[in-house]
């Protein structure tokens, strides 16, 4: 767990640290409603793909751990797609309908190119090669980071060629996975085995719903704030949406660890005291440090966005913490994939799905981009404790809820005196160094384990 969590942590953070450090450079060269725009676009794209290819690659790798021949599942992916992309054409046809689509052509290729490397994704690791794993995210990164460059600032092309800059990328980090795993060819030569379209099928379809059921989550939040408050206000909206990506990014090193740790250990004897230590671990290391990077955010907010984006530190707050909420739902949901009982993420996704639409419908006219945030803050917590629920009957998780106390608190706090005083550069850093040494106190022997785990490793 340790050495996969030190592996996704370093490519993860310089890949991500790449596209959040392009922030302040599309904030400067774009306007607020095409950055809105733009982000909505790729949020709705992603969440089509997901639903129209039935959430495929998380199929990939569990059957992947399971199957003997590690490239059987591809081949099953392989003959499931002709039909899946159908689905695909009328999935974006529906979209069109209810969200303007500028830019067409560049827009489906770009939908094609991210299902590509979300598959090649899951084959690295499925196949444990999780090194070519992170060269191919860095790839992709790195040149969609390159060329965005190239196309917004030196060549003054429009918001749709960050969507070619993306394309591109996705589409040589596909061509080194095949290279360096020949993944596809070996699964092309791979016995079929009657019935496998089935499984796969009966495992993927209630992620697939689950997916469905976020469309009613983040991605109808911002639908509905550009159009009930305009572009304008999306690209707020989007650019505060930023600082809670990199918390996701953060919490995704964990995840993708957890999530192969989770499937390895799915039989062993002490599996529920390994699911406890790691959940609790999640709580206390990362959620105890939403507080402290809340106020770095503050703090760094007006210098990162430039002046279309003074006074957006408002919206900071609320916007991490559901962030953090959704990820630790997924982190649960994981337990419950154990089993392979993925209805039950469904059933948790529904409902809070359903009370996000109730929550953010009526209050979006009243409390802005903050009803958003704060229905989405709600409907994931409460999407987390149904997981919870559920996974508790298949295994004795035991969480230590004193550490939400403690973050929910000081999350309190903030914006009380966010809202009350306002940002003030001396209060600021006063929270920031009160919140830190609380994490710092809480997490000291944690700290030094994983310091003096990393340095053997390298060491090594």
């Amino acid at each position: 767990m340790k050495k996969r969590i030190l592996i996704y942590g370093i490519g993860t953070f310089f890949s991500k640290i790449l596209v959040f450090l392009m922030v302040p450079v599309y904030t400067r060269v774009f306007s607020t409603s095409d950055f809105g725009y733009y982000d909505v676009l790729i949020s709705d794209m992603q969440m089509i793909v997901s639903i129209s290819f039935v959430e495929i690659w998380s199929g990939i790798i569990r059957f992947m751990f399971e199957d003997e021949n590690r490239y059987r599942p591809i081949k099953t992916m392989l003959r499931m797609t002709p039909v899946l992309m159908m689905f695909y054409a009328a999935g974006v046809f529906i979209l069109s309908f209810f969200f303007e689509i500028k830019y067409p052509v560049v827009t489906v290729i770009y939908g094609i190119m991210y299902l590509m490397f979300s598959v090649s994704n899951s084959i690295c690791r499925g196949l444990e090669h999780n090194t070519k794993y992170v060269i191919s995210g860095l790839i992709s990164t790195f040149v969609s980071c390159t060329l965005s460059i190239v196309f917004a600032v030196f060549l003054h092309l429009g918001i749709q060629y960050l969507l070619v800059a993306q394309s591109v990328g996705c589409a040589l980090a596909v061509g080194y996975v095949e290279l360096t795993t020949k993944s596809y060819s070996k699964a092309v030569h791979s016995t079929y085995i009657k019935g496998s379209i089935k499984e796969m099928s009966k495992y993927c379809i209630p992620l697939m719903m689950n997916s469905f059921s976020f469309l009613f989550l983040g991605t109808y939040n911002k639908n509905i704030i550009i159009s009930k408050l305009g572009e304008d206000l999306s690209g707020i909206y989007a650019y505060v949406g930023k600082f809670s990506a990199i918390v996701a990014v953060l919490l995704s090193v964990y995840a993708l660890a957890w999530q192969e740790q989770a499937f390895v250990s799915a039989n062993a004897d002490n599996s529920d005291e390994q699911y406890s230590h790691y959940l609790n671990e999640f709580i206390k290391l990362i959620g105890l440090g939403i507080p402290v990077y809340i106020m770095a955010c503050i703090i760094f907010s007006p210098l990162f966005g430039g002046r279309k984006y003074y006074n957006s530190e408002i919206y900071i707050p609320l916007a991490i913490l559901g962030g953090y909420v959704s990820n630790f739902s997924g982190i649960i949901s994981t337990v419950i994939a154990v089993k392979k009982k993925t209805v039950f993420i469904l059933y948790s996704t529904a409902v809070g799905a359903l009370l996000n639409v109730l929550i953010a419908t009526l209050t979006i006219r009243n409390y802005g981009i903050n009803a958003s945030a704060l229905s989405l803050c709600i409907s994931f917590g409460v999407t987390a404790m149904l997981r919870y629920y559920f996974a508790k009957k298949d295994f004795d998780l035991k969480l230590k809820w004193g550490y939400f106390g403690i973050m929910t608190a000081e999350t309190a706090i903030i914006l009380i005196g966010l809202y009350t005083i306002g940002s003030r550069m001396s209060i600021d850093l006063l929270a920031f160094a009160v919140v830190l040494i609380i994490w710092l106190l809480i997490n000291w022997n944690s700290i030094k384990t994983v310091v003096a785990s990393t340095k053997n490793m390298i060491r090594r």
